[in-house]
């Protein structure tokens, strides 16, 4: 799609969230490409209601990583009560790969306890029970899963916010300022209805989407 773009082959890209992190790290400071944002793509966690009732709100990337590779196994060490943490994953193809790439740097889930296939399922264990955590696609934050806040060199974000390290910004590229026709498509998706259509994808959040 870069090579596309700047070759004037085509006059807008997009990416798949896969690869949408990487995009803008692949680009120049001579080029001449322009982002536009149209959604958020990615992962959130979630936890059990109890532990956010029992004081754990939110977490450091990193005691993330921790748990899903087995290194911290009780919530105490996070805060938490003294209780055993359950790791409730996704199939085996859960998280993505780039996921797995970034922010878990590549380790492997040898702390995952059980998986299931599909995010319904996932989210009404991890909420029947007291002592679980797992991730789902960031377009399941909307409903009332105990979304956790994610904290980077000290700063905490929410599943809404840029920053937040296991989500992505979903966006259209142009070569340059877009003309009339790139513009309207482009501002389509960012419209209301636009965004409407993307609310219905659950592997995505609407740019207006705020977390409580």
């Amino acid at each position: 799609m870069v090579q596309d773009l700047a070759a004037e082959r085509v006059d807008l890209g997009d990416t798949r969230y896969e690869t949408a992190g990487s995009i803008s790290e692949s680009l120049t400071i001579g080029d001449r490409f322009v982002e536009h944002q149209v959604a958020t793509a990615g992962s959130a966690f979630i936890v059990s209601p109890s532990i956010i009732d029992e004081g754990v709100t939110s977490l450091r990337a990193a005691e993330v990583r921790d748990i899903y590779a087995g290194e911290i196994t009780n919530w105490q060490a996070v805060g938490g009560p003294d209780r055993e943490i359950r790791v409730i994953a996704g199939p085996d193809a859960s998280p993505p790969r780039w996921l797995i790439d970034t922010f878990f740097d590549g380790v492997p889930e040898t702390g995952v306890d059980v998986r299931f296939g599909k995010e319904a399922t996932r989210i009404n264990k991890i909420e029947s029970r007291d002592d679980a955590l797992g991730e789902i696609p960031v377009g399941f934050a909307v409903s009332d899963a105990p979304v956790l806040n994610l904290s980077v060199d000290g700063t905490r974000y929410s599943v809404s916010e840029t920053g937040y390290p296991s989500t992505v910004n979903l966006a259209c590229y142009t070569w340059g300022e877009p003309d009339s026709r790139e513009r309207a498509f482009i501002s389509y998706l960012q419209s209301p209805a636009g965004q409407r259509y993307v609310d219905r994808n659950r592997d995505f959040l609407p740019l207006d989407w705020e977390a409580d």
